[in-house]
């Protein structure tokens, strides 16, 4: 396995455990908060690694699509958060691993890429298994319904971390840290801009919140683990093709479901286990194929 690969694999683990760890947090202080603590611990780690490893200034045009991209970013991660928090995870879990398939159809539609059949095989037994982990039976017979709030929000992350990926694949060509922290930084300030206008406030039950502390490290943990995350997936463009390195890295939901399962007590209906195993043949036979 190479290095490239490697290193989305260590990004796969680390968002998994973010993930799983955001959902519990953003349950108890807020998506908010929790959003706050993501973006703001982030540059604070991210500014004195640019400082010393990168200090070259960024170019006017390049300026621009990180505002552009900030923005899709900003969107990614309130659609994540919120999708964790409102759960199901058993059922948000498996559709954001779908990530990785939605960047591959975005590297051929945008960059030109040509995948092989196996591949577009691949691509699409994700997308069914998509489809099976996001709606459960409805109260009449053979009709369906979304399983779960959640689920909406996490299609939204599907596409919009697909294209997170794909930015993050042209901005980090030459440089990998500088384009997290910017990236993080424009995230943060669009969403301060949304949050202002909505007259966001802090969750009214947050001040009888026993173990404050217990939770702001938490917020503080998953913000660090997610930064060494994106440092990783932004390192491993350099020796492997996006839509790869966006298909490893999308296992993350994997550790997300069964830790939901059997951290958060959540059960996982046969629906959902048949696309959660779809979802891993796509895996597989994309990885076989790449």
């Amino acid at each position: 396995m190479s290095e490239g690969l490697l290193l989305a694999l260590l990004a796969a683990v680390l968002f998994g455990v973010v993930d799983l760890t955001a959902a519990r947090v953003s349950r108890a202080i807020g998506t908010g908060l929790t959003l706050a603590a993501l973006m703001g611990v982030s540059v604070v780690v991210l500014v004195p690694i640019v400082a010393v490893t990168e200090p070259a200034p960024v170019m006017q045009e390049d300026l621009v699509r990180f505002i552009a991209f900030g923005g899709t970013f900003a969107i990614a991660y309130l659609a994540l958060v919120q999708a964790l928090r409102l759960g199901p995870i058993t059922v948000v879990g498996p559709i954001t691993s779908s990530i990785g398939a939605a960047t591959a159809l975005l590297a051929i539609l945008v960059l030109g890429e040509r995948p092989t059949t196996w591949q577009l095989v691949g691509i699409g037994t994700a997308a069914a298994g998509s489809v099976f982990a996001g709606v459960v039976p409805g109260e009449r017979a053979r009709t369906f319904r979304i399983a779960g709030p959640g689920v909406l929000f996490a299609v939204v992350n599907v596409f919009t971390a697909a294209v997170v990926v794909l930015s993050l694949e042209q901005l980090a060509a030459t440089r990998w840290a500088g384009p997290i922290l910017l990236l993080r930084g424009f995230a943060g300030l669009w969403l301060l801009a949304a949050a202002i206008p909505a007259r966001w406030r802090p969750p009214a039950a947050l001040k009888d919140l026993p173990n404050k502390h217990k939770w702001a490290l938490a917020a503080v943990f998953i913000a660090v683990l997610d930064t060494l995350g994106m440092v990783a997936l932004s390192l491993s463009f350099r020796t492997a093709p996006a839509w790869l390195v966006g298909l490893i890295a999308g296992i993350s939901p994997a550790i997300v479901t069964v830790g939901g399962v059997l951290l958060l007590g959540e059960r996982l209906g046969p629906r959902q286990a048949l696309g959660l195993a779809l979802l891993g043949v796509s895996l597989v036979v994309l990885a076989l194929t790449g």
